[in-house]
C-alpha cells in the first residue's frame, strides 16, 4: 500500500469553489478520498489563501481613464478582457 498526498486547491482565477474551482470539493464530495483509502494511505490537505490579499486586479473606481497596464471592468466575452495599446480607447 503506497502513500499519496491528495492536494485540493478550490480556486478559479482568485474566485473560491466557483467554475473550475468547484472542481475539487466535487471530487471530494464524490468520494475520491474514500476510494484511494481503499489502496492506499492518504493524506488530503486542502489549500486556501494564506491571507485576505487577492492576486486578481480590480479595475479603478475612481478614474474612468485606462492606461495600457490597468485592467477594464468586465466585458463580453468576445471583446479583449484587458486593454493594450492597440485596444485602448
Amino acid at each position: 500500500m503506497g502513500a499519496l498526498r491528495v492536494l485540493t486547491v478550490p480556486f478559479d482565477a482568485g474566485v473560491e469553489g466557483e467554475r473550475m474551482g468547484a472542481g475539487p470539493d466535487a471530487l471530494v464530495a464524490a468520494g475520491l478520498i474514500d476510494r484511494l483509502r481503499e489502496h492506499h494511505d492518504v493524506h488530503s490537505v486542502r489549500i486556501g489563501p494564506a491571507g485576505p490579499w487577492r492576486t486578481e486586479l480590480q479595475p479603478p473606481s475612481s478614474s474612468t481613464t485606462k492606461s495600457p497596464n490597468q485592467c477594464a471592468p468586465p466585458v463580453p466575452t468576445t471583446a479583449p478582457l484587458c486593454c493594450s495599446p492597440e485596444t485602448a480607447t
